[in-house]
């Protein structure tokens, strides 16, 4: 995410990244879940590179991946209304 921000710093769409720390073949998976939110939230979101995952929307910069945990932490979005 840091990366396509410095690489996109005039975004005209919003840029959501997702995946499933629970594989896709498993039965009780979180992947079909967070891709739902990403695709709902590229079409509320303003410009911006973000990350979907577990019913939160982080937005870039500043999001990390805590391993101990294993979750993704960081600024939350919020509208700049």
């Amino acid at each position: 995410g840091e990366r396509t921000l410095k690489l996109n710093p005039d975004l005209r769409v919003p840029i959501v990244f997702t995946g499933a720390m629970r594989p896709y073949e498993m039965r009780h998976t979180d992947a079909l879940q967070n891709l739902t939110e990403a695709l709902l939230s590229v079409q509320l979101l303003e410009p911006g590179v973000y990350v979907a995952m577990h019913n939160q929307i982080l937005v870039f910069p500043g999001v990390e991946k805590d391993v101990v945990r294993g979750i993704f932490t960081g600024p939350g979005y919020s509208r700049s209304d």
